[in-house]
């Protein structure tokens, strides 16, 4: 790792460990977490609890939320 004189810090295949805190930035990758909040998050496709959601949909195996075309459908 390196960090400069402004205080930059690099690292590659790094474990870091305690509390980060951060005013901007992105992730590229899987992000994993086991509990916390997320705020002020946009999501364009995800599967959470067996939903899955896209920009303008949110369904399960037998209902849907559709946004793009005003409408809720539920089947068996």
């Amino acid at each position: 790792f390196r960090v400069s004189h402004a205080g930059a810090l690099v690292a590659t295949s790094a474990t870091i460990t305690g509390d980060i805190t951060a005013t901007s930035g992105t992730f590229t990758g899987t992000v994993n977490a086991n509990a916390g909040t997320f705020t002020g998050i946009t999501v364009n496709t995800a599967t959470i609890g067996g939903w899955d959601v896209t920009s303008t949909k949110i369904s399960s195996a037998h209902i849907e939320l559709d946004d793009a075309n005003d409408r809720i459908l539920i089947s068996d």
